[in-house]
């Protein structure tokens, strides 16, 4: 059987912010509050739970609940947010990631992201 966690996170999902161009040239990402809280969330989680780095191919399905009724961001967006902050915390890179199920939830009570992680085993396709 395959390792599996489930985490529910109190806060609201969020988009990565977009790269942008520096003063010489250089493309950067800026840093976003936003995402040094969405990573203490999982060192914590990690820290708890005295877990390891998932290493195998992953199914993370995640389920947005907002509290507005506009969605905060695509699934896209969104799960790129996941997927790069988990990345050295939860799963050593977030091309580990090979499946998952994305939903979201509008005008709930309160904003949250729970999220289930699954080690898959992938077929290998046939030359």
């Amino acid at each position: 059987m395959s390792r599996q966690i489930k985490l529910t996170i109190p806060m609201r999902i969020f988009a990565k912010p977009r790269p942008r161009q520096g003063k010489y040239g250089n493309f950067y990402t800026p840093r976003d509050e936003r995402e040094d809280s969405l990573e203490s969330y999982f060192w914590q989680f990690v820290k708890e739970n005295q877990l390891k780095l998932f290493t195998s191919d992953l199914r993370v399905d995640c389920i947005y609940i907002c509290r507005s009724e506009k969605r905060p961001c695509d699934k896209d967006n969104a799960d790129k947010t996941i997927g790069d902050c988990g990345e050295g915390i939860l799963w050593k890179n977030d091309r580990q990631i090979a499946d998952g199920r994305t939903r979201f939830i509008t005008s709930a009570d309160e904003d949250k992201i729970k999220m289930t992680i699954r080690g898959i085993k992938t077929e290998r396709s046939v030359k």
